[in-house]
This record gives C-alpha cells, sequence and structure tokens, in this order.
C-alpha cells in the first residue's frame, strides 16, 4: 500500500513514470521497511539496465547497496560498493 501512494504523489504532480523509476522506488521503499534483501535484488537489476532514472543515479544505486551491505554486517563488499559510487 505504501508503493501505491507513493506512486500516486508522484503522478499527481504530472510527472510520467518509466519502468526504472517504479522499481527505483520500490527498492527504496524495501529499504526504508529494512526489507533489505528484497532492495538488493531490485539494486542489482537497476544496475544491469541501460536505462537511466530520473529518481536515482548509478551511484546513488552503488551507495544504497553499500548501506544494505553494511547494515548486514558486510564491511567490505560494503566499502566495495561505496567505492564503485
Amino acid at each position: 500500500m505504501l508503493l501505491v501512494g507513493a506512486l500516486l504523489r508522484v503522478t499527481e504532480r504530472g510527472q510520467t513514470l518509466r519502468e526504472f523509476d517504479v522499481l527505483a522506488s520500490l527498492g527504496m521503499l524495501y529499504y526504508q521497511d529494512e526489507e533489505l534483501d528484497k532492495a538488493m535484488k531490485i539494486f542489482r537489476g537497476l544496475l544491469l539496465q541501460r536505462a537511466e532514472s530520473t529518481m536515482l543515479t548509478k551511484s546513488d544505486i552503488y551507495a544504497k547497496m553499500g548501506s544494505i551491505f553494511l547494515k548486514q554486517g558486510e564491511d567490505k563488499k560494503s566499502l566495495g560498493m561505496y567505492q564503485r559510487g
């Protein structure tokens, strides 16, 4: 239900949503709800796409992934993500 509310707020502002942006929003919602494995899966998928987001840059995605690894106690993986970003 959170996703629907977030998407409605975006579309009410007259912005068009692309698939990449919808997935970026979903990843951010999972991240905020501490569903870190789901967020990581989405962020990894976003990095594989060639599309660009109006919401997140690739650096932003790497930073979120670094934060997830840090929360999971994976310090070396976290550092690697931060360095890529």
